[in-house]
């Protein structure tokens, strides 16, 4: 078995459709895939483990790997010493789905490496234990585009398999995103993310239903068409982002988009034509988009942030495009060991 590589896109998640009493599903949302920031993870067999990526976050990778052999030892697969190698990391808790596609990633090429030849999409959750909250970044690993997910039944603490895929389109290829970094520090996750949804006053059942309804008869009708209508679309989404984000401003210090800083932002952003303005998940990543062409973007951005770069400046912004795809994964040579599936 030679070098696995996968390369998987990045993730805006553009809300939650609800949680508490008044949602019949819990934790259904919608995002998008994105071609940058991206993601580029390689293993192959070793003597030991071995873990190459930024020192702060080998710990964690580590602790996941150990979790993915246990999972796959109860599907009947053994992983041996692996040398994994991440060549380009998605900032985590950024909002940008580093840890779901780290996790199916490092799943995926551990099943292989295990001796399973064609992992299925369920194997291949089941490893990462990628079930909780919204399952925009899992079912958008696998096939890109827009994802909008139902979530999980009610009355289950730690679901079993992931949200329920409601639908998946494909983004307009003329439509472009902008990603905009601001210097603040990282969402919050696990138990500290768990506490923020206990606090958080659950939405009212009206709320839930205007957002349902923005997107089901606003939002995608006018993106799964063979005419997109970009300001329709736009119009129903930044309606979303408001509504969604007043939702989290109790957790934002009572900001719609998570800070006092990252609403100017907004506001700034607005001024410069972006449209469908947003923070995903919980930040501090912004988005917008544009129809207008990538020089023009690029000069508006340039004039009111400086040259596109991701740190270093007060702001980075990227100007990207829609991953329609799913992951790529391919192996150096090309020749995928040929041994029998579990």
């Amino acid at each position: 078995m030679k070098r696995l590589i996968v390369r998987a896109p990045g993730r805006l998640h553009f809300g939650l459709l609800g949680w508490g009493p008044n949602a019949t599903r819990q934790f259904g949302g919608f995002g998008l895939m994105i071609e940058s920031p991206n993601f580029i993870v390689s293993a192959e067999p070793a003597d030991r483990d071995v873990i190459e990526a930024s020192e702060e976050r080998i710990d964690r990778l580590g602790s996941q790997l150990n979790s993915i052999r246990k999972r796959l030892r109860t599907l009947g697969g053994e992983l041996p010493p692996c040398h994994f190698r991440f060549e380009s990391d998605l900032p985590p808790h950024h909002g940008l789905g580093s840890g779901t596609q780290t996790s199916l990633a490092m799943a995926e090429i551990s099943l292989i490496l295990s001796g399973c030849q064609k992992p299925s999409k369920e194997e291949t959750i089941a490893a990462a234990g990628r079930y909780p909250r919204s399952g925009v970044g899992t079912h958008g690993y696998f096939s890109g585009g827009l994802i909008v997910d139902e979530g999980h039944p009610p009355g289950i603490p730690v679901p079993s398999e992931p949200a329920r895929l409601l639908r998946r389109c494909a983004w307009p290829h003329a439509w472009h995103i902008v990603t905009v970094f601001p210097q603040e520090s990282e969402g919050p996750s696990g138990s500290r993310e768990s506490a923020a949804f206990e606090e958080l006053p659950p939405p009212s059942a009206d709320a839930i239903r205007h957002v349902s309804s923005l997107i089901r008869d606003s939002f995608l009708p006018a993106i799964d068409t063979s005419e997109p209508d970009f300001e329709s679309a736009m119009s129903a989404l930044e309606s979303t982002q408001e509504i969604v984000g007043s939702w989290f401003a109790p957790a934002q210090g009572g900001h719609v988009y998570g800070s006092e800083q990252r609403d100017r932002r907004v506001a700034q952003l607005r001024e410069l034509g972006l449209r469908g303005l947003g923070q995903s998940s919980w930040g501090p990543t912004l988005f917008g988009f544009s129809c207008e062409s990538e020089s023009e973007i690029r000069s508006r951005l340039e004039t009111a942030f400086g040259p596109s770069s991701i740190k270093g400046f007060n702001c980075g912004w990227l100007i990207s495009k829609a991953a329609n795809q799913g992951r790529h994964l391919s192996a150096d040579p090309p020749q995928l060991n040929r041994s029998k599936p579990f």
